[in-house]
């Protein structure tokens, strides 16, 4: 069921980015930018998750249940494969995502971040007095230079990723729903159109 929970979260994090991109020009220039990167690092952490949801469907044997395997679980066991064993997708969810991360890292990319600046460095980027309107480029510049993540490849993981992750949640219940016809079980598919 963990899988359901995922594509939830999945959904619901692709919509509040899409969201906080639409109001980029309403609100203060330093919120829309925050928020962006605090659900991008949430959602890396979340796929990396749902690559182990999967793969403890395979180790349930729910596959072998399947009669339609190739067609609904193949491209399922694709993602499976991918986010289960993504380094980019651990050590987000690890260090960024869903943890506050090591010391270690902050203390690694601390030194870089003032070796770079000549020990001057941006704590805050607020567009008033108000911290809520504001984003810590310190903190997260720190994070990112320990774990040696530059943002373009955090741009690029993401990209590549959008497209199976949208659509994820209709793959996994296409996938379920022909393993309860496979064992016979009935149920009620509530959607609308």
């Amino acid at each position: 069921m963990n899988c359901f929970v995922a594509a939830d979260r999945i959904v619901s994090l692709e919509q509040l980015l899409i969201m906080s991109q639409k109001q980029q020009g309403m609100v203060e220039m330093h919120e829309a930018p925050r928020n962006q990167i605090l659900i991008f690092w949430l959602l890396a952490g979340t796929l990396h998750e749902t690559g182990a949801a999967l793969q403890e469907l395979c180790s349930a044997q729910v596959v072998k249940k399947m009669k339609k395997k190739k067609t609904v679980w193949g491209p399922l066991n694709s993602l499976r494969g991918e986010w289960n064993t993504s380094p980019m997708g651990s050590m987000m969810r690890n260090q960024i995502g869903h943890h506050l991360g090591e010391t270690k890292y902050y203390e690694a990319g601390l030194a870089a971040v003032t070796a770079r600046r000549k020990r001057r460095v941006t704590l805050l980027k607020a567009s008033g007095s108000a911290y809520h309107d504001g984003r810590y480029v310190l903190a997260a510049d720190a994070v990112l230079l320990g774990l040696n993540i530059q943002k373009a490849d955090m741009v690029r993981f993401m990209s590549r990723e959008k497209k199976a992750h949208l659509a994820f949640p209709a793959r996994l219940t296409e996938a379920f729903m022909e393993v309860l016809r496979t064992v016979g079980i009935g149920f009620v598919d509530a959607r609308t159109t």
